[in-house]
Order: structure tokens, then sequence, then C-alpha cells
């Protein structure tokens, strides 16, 4: 009795297809090959350079095709069939990682793989037909194989939107990152290039902050989408805002006043990079005395209340000149 008889309670037909579809798999995957060569031949060269490997999970794959996803495993099963079908989730999902990683669109590989299907399965509908395989079990081993594959297409996409969730969440911290060392005044030009580099930002040679209250958190949502990704995040304790390139750029005061218009933010001054720390705080100050009425524009622009700034940065320091001036 073979591995497969013993396995599976396959109808009789199948089980005695079985060891021909493990002798015939070198035409199987020649088969797969050819079809994948002219439309996805990185594919193709995958099967190729990896015959081995994929003859090797054959075994597998041949299990869970002829078993179908919704059988419960039959008395006697081993449970290291289950494993196996596990494996090749996991290696199925870490093909969607790489499909995302090398910047492939995820259709373009799941319509390889029913290509490859479609190839498998001349092979092996021609192998049923010579050994009088019944219709109906002909159609339960259709069903099977493509159902097989739409599963590996499930575990491929999984893999692909977590390695683009995942690879999403490491920019936003770059990003962050990347704001933090602007700001903080400290970080040489190496090590700002650096930072750029692993948060996929272009630096500008100008920026400016523009901050809300925290609990603006809509207004903020509204900036950063009409964008584009050009800034960074500032979630700091000393401000809660966006970095933002090129300000001075043809139109972007206007839209900026349009997006942030109710929002009762600041926009600072445009300034060079390496003058982001001081206009943080001056950008801070302004937001200050727009909470206590002394600036009521809606966004208020720095650059049109300087001296606004530049007398109630100190409360101290504005008492004691009021006192000199108006003691008179």
């Amino acid at each position: 009795m073979t591995h497969w008889e013993a396995a599976h309670p396959a109808p009789d037909g199948l089980r005695d297809l079985l060891p021909l579809l493990a002798e015939a798999l070198p035409d199987v995957l020649d088969e797969a090959t050819d079809l994948l060569r002219d439309g996805w031949p990185d594919y193709a060269e995958f099967l190729e350079q990896h015959r081995d490997e994929v003859a090797a999970a054959a075994p597998l794959a041949l299990d869970r095709i002829l078993t179908g996803p919704q059988q419960t495993r039959p008395a006697g099963r081993s449970p290291g069939t289950e494993a196996g079908t596990d494996l090749l989730s996991t290696v199925f999902e870490e093909i969607g990682r790489t499909q995302w990683r090398q910047g492939n669109p995820l259709a373009f590989l799941l319509s390889a793989y029913q290509t490859g299907a479609r190839g498998a399965w001349r092979q092996i509908s021609r192998m049923a037909v010579e050994q009088g395989v019944a219709a109906a079990e002909l159609a339960l081993l259709a069903d099977g194989l493509f159902g097989f594959v739409d599963q590996l297409s499930t575990a491929s996409a999984h893999g692909y939107a977590a390695e683009h969730s995942e690879a999403a969440a490491g920019r936003e911290r770059a990003r962050a990152d990347l704001a933090d060392l602007l700001l903080a005044g400290r970080g040489d030009h190496r090590a700002i290039d650096e930072a750029a580099y692993r948060a996929g930002f272009e630096l500008p040679l100008t920026a400016t902050v523009v901050l809300v209250d925290r609990d603006n958190a809509a207004a903020l949502d509204a900036l950063t989408r009409g964008s584009g990704d050009g800034w960074l995040p500032i979630k700091r304790t000393d401000g809660y805002g966006v970095i933002l390139s090129d300000p001075a750029a043809p139109g972007r005061r206007r839209r900026l006043a349009e997006l942030l218009a109710g929002s009762a933010a600041v926009v600072g001054p445009t300034v060079s990079l390496p003058k982001l720390p001081p206009s943080l705080r001056m950008t801070r100050i302004a937001l200050r005395l727009r909470h206590e009425g002394v600036l009521t524009e809606d966004p208020v622009f720095l650059d049109e209340h300087l001296d606004a700034v530049i007398v109630h940065q100190d409360d101290r320091l504005l008492a004691a000149l009021e006192e000199r001036v108006l003691q008179p």
C-alpha cells in the first residue's frame, strides 16, 4: 500500500492515479513552466531554479488536492500531513511578501498561479482520462486542484497585505524619527541623509512647521491628504503637527489656507532645514497666542505676525516693557 492509499480514503479511480501523478511530476512542472515562460518569465525561472524544492512539496500538494480543504482528518491520518499543508501556506505567504518587496502587483502573481494550474491540469486530466477515471471523479479532481490554487492565492495575498502593512508601519516610524532628528537640531548631514533614506523621504531645501491642537486630528488628516508625501509627522510634547516641504511653492500658501480653514492652526515661516528647531519654538508661541486671542486669523501665518511673537514671547519681558513705557 502506498503512502497515498494509507493517508486518504480517495475514490478508487483517483487512488490508482496517485502513484502515476507522482511519477509524472517532471512533465507537469515542464508544462507549467512552458506556459509561464512568455508572460511570466520570472516565475518560470523560479520553477526551474527551485525544481527540487517544488518536487519535494508536491506530495503535500497532491495530498491537499485530493482530500480538499473542507474534509476533516480521517481516523489514522497523520497529523504531519496537516503540518505539511501549513508549511505550504507559510511558503506561499512568503512568496506574497516577496512580491510586495519587489514592487510587483499582486494580480500579476495570482494570474501566474492560474496559468500554472492550467498547465498542471492538462497533464493531470490527460493521465486521468488514459486511466479511465470516471467523469464524476475527474470533476472532483478538477475541483480539488483549482480549490487548492485558490488557497495558495489566498495565502500569498495574505502575505502580500501583511508585508504592505508592516512596511507602511516601518515607514511611518522612520518618518517620525526623521522629523525628530530635524527638530532636535543635533543631527549631522550624514545622519539626516541616512534617516531620510530609511523613510523614503526626499529632503527639501526649505520647509515649514505647521502646528495644530492635539484634539484636532481632522485638520491634520486634511492637511496630510492634500500634501502628498511632502510632509513629516510631529508628535512631540512641545508640538503636534507636520513639517511641510517647500511651503513657498506657487499656490502652496493659498492651498494651505483652504486646507486649514477653521482649524486654529499656525503655519510657521519658510526656513532652511537647519533652522527648523527655532522655527518650531516660534510656532509654539504663535499657537499659544492664538489660544489667548492675541492672534485671531484662522489659520495663522506666522510670517505676518512676527512682531506679535517677538513682543509676546516672554510674559515677564512684556510686563517689564509695559511698566517702563506706560509709567509716565
